[in-house]
């Protein structure tokens, strides 16, 4: 897909019919396009400098166990290591926005690992069975 919004949504759309053709549950569903809406749209957001198209692959496979793996060119960036735990103490309200999206993705797969291969960022995650 491209580095935009559109093509994510577009992308979106692809996954979850063909999660639904291949049967898988709703569980996985909703894991698999969490996880991709939010990975991709972090790439997206904060991954790139210019205004150039780029390319962001996503496979995913039905396993077992399902897993997906997300590459891209943009900055080489482990959310594994380098993101920031989110502060999840106190009163929701007085949180301050943001950072969830990707604790919210650990806390629903069994596995994430990043590697930089050839100025490319690569994010494998493995669902639960």
């Amino acid at each position: 897909m491209r580095n935009s919004v559109e093509s994510l949504e577009e992308a979106l759309g692809t996954l979850d019919s063909w999660i639904e053709a291949g049967g898988g549950s709703p569980q996985l569903a909703f894991a698999a396009r969490l996880a991709m809406e939010e990975l991709v749209t972090n790439v997206i957001k904060y991954g790139y400098d210019d205004a150039v198209e780029h390319s962001i692959r996503v496979d995913f496979d039905f396993g077992p166990p399902a897993s997906m793996s997300i590459e891209d060119d943009g900055h080489a960036f482990d959310p594994v290591r380098d993101a920031p735990k989110p502060d999840l103490s106190g009163d929701a309200a007085q949180r301050p926005i943001g950072g969830l999206g990707l604790h919210m993705v650990r806390t629903m797969v069994s596995t994430i690992e990043y590697s930089r291969e050839c100025d490319r960022n690569r994010l494998e995650l493995t669902f639960p069975d």
